[in-house]
């Protein structure tokens, strides 16, 4: 591949040629910009989302593979998007602007319109590829009402409704593995689909669960399938708030 082998061979140049401090000022500007465009990327999803569901939502998440591929693509134009960001907040300063345009002498892509034009069609590739996985990854939800729980699975144009009547069982598990928690509430549907409440957003089912609690509670059909055990407390302890342990160990317990 000789476009990738020459675009590696200059970008070793370019990296070579970094030796003004100021470089060192652009590190956090990346950060920075980077970071602050995925927050606001990602609360535009949840936003988009949320429009997509009725007012009388008692609680929502997105799906583990519609988190994934709402989230995950979005890394890659914010990296771009980031870059640009902080060049444009450093290139007003004289000195870090006179000492770039010393080391970009010479060297081809390094000056300021070169680099940026190069990073804004990067980009453009990258939103190409990014905005219709994340748009699947928004359109992969589900929520719960007064009148059940809806999904929309992935790849359907439809959500799919469940009453609380269509609720089967209900399957509990806490499992620590290293350092990690993984907790999981698992509602068994009539038809063999299974909805995780507590996987993705965990806080936010907990806190919302006195709301869903009358609802499930009023369902004698239910099977509770709770393997939960009380050494499970400690190990809540170990990876949540004091004041959330209890609560959590409770739902879980089904109680």
């Amino acid at each position: 591949m000789p476009r990738l082998d020459n675009y590696v061979s200059e970008a070793r140049q370019r990296a070579k040629r970094r030796k003004s401090p100021w470089n060192l000022l652009l590190i956090p500007l990346v950060i920075i910009g980077v970071g602050g465009v995925m927050y606001v990327w990602a609360q535009a999803l949840l936003a988009i989302q949320r429009y997509l569901m009725p007012d009388d939502v008692i609680f929502s998440s997105y799906t583990t593979i519609g988190g994934a591929l709402m989230f995950i693509p979005i890394l890659f134009p914010s990296l771009g998007i980031g870059m640009m960001i902080a060049n444009l907040l450093i290139w007003p300063i004289r000195p870090a602007r006179m000492a770039f345009e010393r080391e970009a002498k010479g060297i081809k892509g390094t000056s300021f319109p070169e680099a940026m034009r190069g990073l804004a069609i990067a980009t453009a590739i990258m939103l190409i590829i990014a905005l219709p996985l994340s748009t699947l990854g928004v359109l992969n939800y589900f929520y719960i009402t007064p009148n059940g729980v809806h999904i929309r699975p992935l790849f359907s144009i439809r959500e799919k409704h469940y009453a609380w009547g269509d609720i089967e069982k209900i399957k509990t598990k806490c499992l620590e593995k290293g350092d990690k928690i993984y907790l999981n509430y698992i509602l068994h549907m009539t038809d063999g689909r299974e909805i995780d409440l507590i996987r993705e957003r965990r806080l936010v089912f907990v806190h919302s669960y006195d709301k869903i609690k009358p609802f499930l509670t009023a369902q004698s059909q239910i099977k509770y399938d709770c393997q939960i055990t009380d050494g499970d407390m400690v190990v809540l302890g170990r990876h949540s708030r004091k004041e959330d342990t209890q609560k959590i160990f409770s739902i879980l317990r089904g109680e």
